[in-house]
Protein backbone atom coordinates (compact mmCIF):
# COMPACT_ATOMS: atom_id res chain seq x y z
CA UNK A 1 0.00 0.00 0.00
CA UNK A 2 1.25 3.21 -0.93
CA UNK A 3 0.11 6.57 0.51
CA UNK A 4 0.56 10.19 -0.83
CA UNK A 5 2.24 10.79 2.95
CA UNK A 6 6.24 9.77 2.98
CA UNK A 7 7.63 8.27 6.57
CA UNK A 8 11.43 7.77 7.37
CA UNK A 9 12.16 4.17 8.61
CA UNK A 10 15.19 2.76 9.86
CA UNK A 11 15.97 -0.36 8.32
CA UNK A 12 18.87 -2.93 10.17
CA UNK A 13 21.03 -5.05 7.38
CA UNK A 14 23.03 -7.83 8.72
CA UNK A 15 24.68 -10.96 6.97
CA UNK A 16 27.61 -13.04 7.75
CA UNK A 17 27.50 -15.48 4.82
CA UNK A 18 29.75 -14.51 1.92
CA UNK A 19 30.89 -11.02 0.71
CA UNK A 20 28.68 -9.15 2.91
CA UNK A 21 29.82 -5.45 2.38
CA UNK A 22 28.76 -5.88 -1.75
CA UNK A 23 25.75 -7.44 -0.86
CA UNK A 24 25.13 -4.54 1.67
CA UNK A 25 25.81 -2.26 -1.28
CA UNK A 26 24.04 -4.06 -3.62
CA UNK A 27 20.67 -4.32 -1.57
CA UNK A 28 20.98 -0.14 -0.60
CA UNK A 29 21.54 0.94 -4.09
CA UNK A 30 18.27 -0.97 -5.47
CA UNK A 31 16.62 0.32 -2.32
CA UNK A 32 17.16 3.44 -3.41
CA UNK A 33 16.23 3.11 -7.04
CA UNK A 34 13.08 1.06 -6.56
CA UNK A 35 11.88 3.47 -3.64
CA UNK A 36 13.39 6.56 -5.46
CA UNK A 37 15.02 7.53 -2.07
CA UNK A 38 18.47 8.87 -0.86
CA UNK A 39 19.19 6.99 1.96
CA UNK A 40 21.47 7.69 4.70
CA UNK A 41 23.93 5.52 5.67
CA UNK A 42 25.66 4.36 9.07
CA UNK A 43 28.78 2.98 9.13
CA UNK A 44 29.51 -0.74 9.15
CA UNK A 45 30.01 -2.77 12.53
CA UNK A 46 31.20 -6.10 13.33
CA UNK A 47 29.53 -7.78 15.97
CA UNK A 48 29.82 -11.76 17.47
CA UNK A 49 26.55 -13.65 16.43
CA UNK A 50 24.30 -14.38 18.99
CA UNK A 51 22.81 -17.83 19.59
CA UNK A 52 24.54 -21.31 20.27
CA UNK A 53 25.84 -22.03 16.88
CA UNK A 54 29.39 -21.40 15.64
CA UNK A 55 29.78 -19.12 12.55
CA UNK A 56 31.32 -16.32 11.11
CA UNK A 57 31.21 -12.46 12.73
CA UNK A 58 28.17 -10.65 11.45
CA UNK A 59 28.40 -6.93 9.73
CA UNK A 60 25.45 -4.86 10.79
CA UNK A 61 24.34 -1.18 9.00
CA UNK A 62 21.53 0.81 9.47
CA UNK A 63 20.11 2.21 6.37
CA UNK A 64 17.45 5.76 6.85
CA UNK A 65 15.28 5.77 3.93
CA UNK A 66 11.68 7.85 3.43
CA UNK A 67 8.98 6.16 1.39
CA UNK A 68 5.28 6.22 0.96
CA UNK A 69 4.98 2.38 1.61
CA UNK A 70 3.49 1.20 4.54
CA UNK A 71 5.23 -0.65 6.99
CA UNK A 72 3.51 -3.84 6.02
CA UNK A 73 4.48 -3.07 2.21
CA UNK A 74 8.08 -2.38 3.04
CA UNK A 75 8.21 -5.59 5.16
CA UNK A 76 7.49 -7.35 2.24
CA UNK A 77 9.49 -5.51 -0.09
CA UNK A 78 12.11 -6.21 2.13
CA UNK A 79 12.03 -10.01 2.56
CA UNK A 80 11.78 -10.04 -0.98
CA UNK A 81 15.01 -8.42 -1.82
CA UNK A 82 16.75 -10.84 1.10
CA UNK A 83 15.19 -13.69 -0.89
CA UNK A 84 16.70 -12.51 -3.76
CA UNK A 85 19.91 -12.13 -2.46
CA UNK A 86 19.70 -15.71 -0.85
CA UNK A 87 18.22 -15.96 2.11
CA UNK A 88 16.51 -19.19 2.38
CA UNK A 89 13.63 -18.47 5.49
CA UNK A 90 12.71 -22.50 5.26
CA UNK A 91 16.34 -23.84 6.03
CA UNK A 92 16.78 -21.23 9.03
CA UNK A 93 18.12 -21.82 12.70
CA UNK A 94 17.09 -18.86 15.10
CA UNK A 95 20.01 -16.61 15.29
CA UNK A 96 21.79 -18.51 12.73
CA UNK A 97 24.19 -17.54 9.48
CA UNK A 98 22.49 -15.85 7.26
CA UNK A 99 23.28 -14.08 3.35
CA UNK A 100 21.14 -11.00 4.45
CA UNK A 101 19.06 -9.89 7.09
CA UNK A 102 16.61 -6.71 6.75
CA UNK A 103 14.89 -5.60 9.64
CA UNK A 104 12.62 -2.70 10.08
CA UNK A 105 13.73 -1.39 13.51
CA UNK A 106 11.56 2.06 13.97
CA UNK A 107 9.91 4.67 11.81
CA UNK A 108 8.28 8.34 12.21
CA UNK A 109 5.24 6.38 12.94
CA UNK A 110 3.03 4.97 15.34
CA UNK A 111 4.06 1.62 17.50
CA UNK A 112 2.72 -1.55 15.83
CA UNK A 113 2.11 -4.52 16.97
CA UNK A 114 0.74 -6.66 13.86
CA UNK A 115 0.74 -10.59 13.66
CA UNK A 116 3.68 -10.03 10.59
CA UNK A 117 5.11 -7.13 12.02
CA UNK A 118 5.99 -5.41 15.18
CA UNK A 119 7.95 -1.67 15.06
CA UNK A 120 9.71 -0.65 17.03
CA UNK A 121 11.72 -4.08 16.63
CA UNK A 122 10.89 -5.66 19.68
CA UNK A 123 14.82 -6.45 20.59
CA UNK A 124 15.69 -2.32 19.56
CA UNK A 125 16.93 -1.32 23.42
CA UNK A 126 18.82 -4.55 23.71
CA UNK A 127 21.41 -4.80 21.05
CA UNK A 128 24.37 -3.01 20.74
CA UNK A 129 24.79 -3.66 17.38
CA UNK A 130 21.54 -2.10 16.39
CA UNK A 131 21.78 0.97 18.63
CA UNK A 132 25.17 1.71 17.57
CA UNK A 133 24.78 2.57 13.76
CA UNK A 134 21.07 3.96 14.59
CA UNK A 135 22.53 6.36 17.15
CA UNK A 136 24.74 7.69 13.82
CA UNK A 137 21.80 8.51 11.96
CA UNK A 138 18.92 9.41 14.82
CA UNK A 139 20.53 9.86 18.23
CA UNK A 140 17.34 12.22 18.82
CA UNK A 141 14.76 9.86 17.37
CA UNK A 142 12.48 7.95 20.29
CA UNK A 143 11.27 5.33 19.16
CA UNK A 144 7.21 4.91 19.18
CA UNK A 145 6.60 3.66 22.47
CA UNK A 146 9.73 3.24 23.94
CA UNK A 147 10.35 7.30 25.81
CA UNK A 148 13.51 6.91 25.05
CA UNK A 149 15.73 8.66 22.30
CA UNK A 150 18.01 6.28 20.63
CA UNK A 151 20.78 7.60 22.34
CA UNK A 152 19.73 7.22 25.60
CA UNK A 153 19.04 3.60 24.80
CA UNK A 154 22.56 3.00 24.03
CA UNK A 155 23.74 3.93 27.41
CA UNK A 156 21.67 1.54 29.60
CA UNK A 157 21.62 -1.19 26.61
CA UNK A 158 21.87 -4.71 28.22
CA UNK A 159 24.23 -6.14 25.65
CA UNK A 160 27.25 -7.14 26.79
CA UNK A 161 28.58 -7.87 23.45
CA UNK A 162 30.69 -5.26 21.72
CA UNK A 163 29.50 -3.63 18.19
CA UNK A 164 33.24 -2.59 16.43
CA UNK A 165 33.18 -0.23 13.89
CA UNK A 166 34.75 -2.39 10.72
Amino acid sequence: MISNQTQKFWIGLGGNIGDVQRRFAQVIGRMSHELKTMPKLSQMYKTKPWGPISQQDFLNQVVEIQTSLSPLALLDYLQTLESEFGRLRSNEVRWGPRTIDLDILSWTGPALALKALTVPHPLLPDRQFVLKPLAELAPNHVPPGLQKSVKDLLKICPDSMDADLL
